[in-house]
């Protein structure tokens, strides 16, 4: 697969949508990758005893074995919310993958903040430097 400057640098003219239309004309590319990615920056929440979980992270077996072990809430959302970006991205340079971890932060601030404000949650980063691993999860608003 090719990057976005390279198509650029051999082609004039063009935008993203060109790129685009190149990725899935001439690689083999599932159409289904786009509602992934959709759904990466763009997730469903779901409630759970009053607390917010992305849906394609929540498992029950995972939230009741915090709940058995008296987690709070707060740490319930925390574990049950961590997705580990650095593996999601495997092969990206860090300060790439970096980069979409702060753009997927802020997507799901802006849809917790309008569509789910009543929840206290927000979307946090966290960012391991030395062993170059970066982590997306919901903390619950002090």
């Amino acid at each position: 697969m090719f990057s976005i400057e390279e198509f650029k640098s051999v082609n004039t003219n063009v935008n993203v949508f060109d790129y685009i239309h190149a990725l899935f004309s001439n690689e083999n590319v599932a159409p289904d990758l786009v509602l992934a990615i959709d759904s990466i920056f763009r997730p469903k929440f779901k409630e759970v005893h009053g607390v917010l979980f992305v849906e394609e992270l929540y498992s029950s077996d995972k939230h009741e074995s915090l709940e058995k072990a008296n987690k709070s809430n707060g740490e319930i959302s925390y574990w049950v919310n961590l997705i580990d970006l650095t593996s999601v991205f495997e092969g990206v340079d860090f300060q790439v993958v970096l980069s979409i971890a702060e753009k997927i932060k802020t997507s799901w601030n802006k849809e917790l903040n309008r569509d789910y404000c009543g929840y206290n949650a927000q979307a946090c980063l966290i960012k391991e430097e030395e062993s170059r691993e970066i982590y997306l999860t919901l903390e619950l608003k002090e």
